[in-house]
């Protein structure tokens, strides 16, 4: 739980790694970043020339361009074509930053991951700031993106080094068409790009920072288990403001009051047609719910979708021998599993499933101490 927490709050970054620096007069000949492909930047964009960029449906801007796929790679790339309203979103930029969107005078993909694509968007006042949008094969989209944006503003809150929030949106019911995260840009280089060329002291001093950050979030403790979300956006998304922050933990500032706990994020409880079942995905309250979720999450998916599967043979054919090693795993068979996995939590210690603070998903921290 503590190493995905870490795994996220560094992939969450808006560019490179944020604030952590080494201290080293070398470091400068190690540096050769890749420059991503960029548009044309000898004219100020405005209206037209905004709208010019969605005239080509191919774009880099829309699809997917970092690799191919060795196993059905014209699904995987249609899963990652996102194609959402350029002018639309060059004025919710403008509101966010408070200028005028023809300020706006170079917009590039800087870079795509396994959920998302980012792009680099500078002004004309030297100002650069990063628009995250996430493929249509994120789930859940609404609460994701909603849980990331609160997560990190928390964290920063706390004193971490994350890239700072200025505008989100968990629908894409805005002038982008479109979910975004606007966050800072923060100016670095990949560590793999110069791990193999640094000195030990180097690498001392940057897992000793690491450390540090990981040490700080630990020290983090919540009322409940769960994902972070902002109380209003958790009551757009499902009428309820979860469990605040303020519920039964101490020195609570009023900052903090703004952020809640809320329905677990974790692509487990989510991924297929299990976003369509009306199940508990959290908060959780204690360790012995959050075993409980997800066995009774795969009882419902196998109760509403489950269906009998024969393997095939090399032809094609079903295979009807009656051996062992060739019946299929019927939906009861799975089912006899998950109530396995449910009665196993009977058998763990009451005290250890009433631990005052449960574990969060991989975009919330881990209560546990």
């Amino acid at each position: 739980m503590h190493r995905c927490l870490t795994f996220n709050i560094f992939h969450l970054r808006c560019s490179k790694i944020p604030s952590i620096r080494l201290f080293t007069s070398k470091l400068s000949s190690l540096l050769n970043p890749r420059r991503p492909l960029s548009l044309p930047s000898h004219r100020r964009p405005n209206v037209a020339y905004a709208e010019s960029l969605m005239k080509d449906p191919g774009s880099e801007l829309f699809n997917y361009t970092t690799g191919r796929f060795l196993v059905n790679d014209a699904h995987r790339l249609r899963e990652r074509r996102r194609f959402f309203n350029i002018p639309g979103l060059f004025n919710i930029i403008a509101r966010a930053v408070n200028c005028e969107s023809k300020q706006i005078v170079e917009f590039r993909k800087l870079g795509e991951g396994g959920l998302n694509r980012v792009f680099l968007v500078t002004l004309d006042i030297n100002f650069q700031l990063v628009a995250r949008i996430p493929y249509p094969l994120l789930v859940p989209k609404s609460y994701a993106v909603a849980s990331e944006a609160a997560t990190l503003d928390f964290l920063r809150l706390k004193g971490l080094p994350v890239p700072k929030i200025y505008s989100c949106s968990s629908t894409s019911d805005n002038e982008a068409k479109t979910e975004y995260i606007l966050m800072e840009y923060v100016k670095g280089i990949d560590l793999s790009q110069i791990w193999s060329e640094l000195q030990e002291d180097d690498i001392i001093l940057l897992m000793d920072q690491l450390a540090n950050i990981e040490s700080t979030m630990m020290s983090i403790s919540f009322p409940a288990g769960g994902s972070i979300y902002y109380a209003k956006d958790l009551q757009e998304l499902m009428g309820s403001e979860g469990i605040p922050l303020d519920h039964q933990t101490e020195n609570i500032t009023s900052e903090e009051k703004r952020f809640c706990i809320g329905p677990d994020v974790s692509i487990a409880l989510w991924y297929g047609r299990r976003e369509q079942l009306d199940v508990f995905r959290g908060p959780y309250e204690d360790a012995k719910s959050v075993l409980l979720a997800g066995a009774k999450k795969e009882l419902a998916c196998l109760d509403q979708f489950g269906a009998p599967r024969a393997p095939t043979n090399d032809t094609g054919g079903n295979i009807t021998s009656t051996s062992s090693s060739h019946r299929p795993i019927t939906p009861g068979t799975w089912a006899i599993i998950s109530v396995s996995r449910l009665r196993s939590c009977q058998m763990i210690p009451h005290s250890v499933l009433s631990a005052s603070a449960t574990p969060t998903s991989p975009t919330a921290i881990s209560g546990f101490r």
